[in-house]
């Protein structure tokens, strides 16, 4: 979104290579330093926008800038802004802080403890980043593939955020029921931005002049 608007295809790509880079400086990180949440956090940059540009690399990005707009609002609104915020006020006990503290330390998801920043189960972060990345089936369903191949990259985006969502839930970070909110709510915060912005980028690219 940062370079998508710029005419220069090669100039294009600087945003691209921003993301990938900080990925992998973050996976790195969490090799090194034995800290899976880091490791998983590198991923979630890189890999999707690694993925992305296998299918486009070589096609003007401008075409895809309102694309880019909803995911950024997603990772903006829904993950850094909304997500962090209902964390510190629902106060939830992570799973492995659980085991420490005793059964009684735990709480359904539906009942918020209380501001805290160090219980921060509810709901998933992660989970609603790897989730970010729906609006590429737009993109995937308008694009003049093959049916196969359509169904196989439709399947990875949302293999991915699944995935992720699982590791957080075997790695003793969230419930089920955190991973689930976290998941649901980008899919309808996601509905909402593809009605209000992507069915009215004719407009918005027309502002923008793209």
């Amino acid at each position: 979104m940062v370079s998508g608007h710029l005419k220069e295809i090669k100039k294009q790509k600087i945003g691209f290579l921003v993301a990938v880079l900080i990925g992998t400086i973050f996976c790195f990180s969490g090799i090194f330093l034995d800290n899976l949440k880091m490791f998983i956090a590198g991923c979630i940059i890189a890999i999707p926008p690694i993925i992305f540009a296998i299918f486009t690399f070589n096609k003007d990005w401008r075409k895809y800038f309102v694309i880019a707009l909803i995911i950024g609002c997603l990772a903006l609104f829904n993950t850094l802004i909304l997500a962090n915020t209902i964390k510190i006020i629902w106060g939830r006990v992570r799973f492995y802080d659980v085991l420490k503290l005793g059964d009684t330390a735990f709480t359904p998801w539906y009942l918020p403890n209380g501001p805290s920043i160090e219980h921060t189960s509810f709901p998933s972060g992660h989970t609603t980043m790897a989730f970010i990345f729906l609006p590429l089936l737009i993109i995937v369903k308008e694009a003049d593939w093959k049916k196969l191949l359509k169904i196989s990259v439709s399947i990875l985006i949302l293999a991915w955020g699944i995935f992720i969502a699982i590791t957080r839930v075997i790695y003793g970070a969230h419930y089920l029921s955190d991973v689930l909110f976290a998941s649901g709510f980008t899919v309808l915060f996601s509905i909402l931005l593809y009605k209000f912005l992507y069915l009215k980028k004719d407009i918005i690219e027309k502002m923008l002049g793209l």
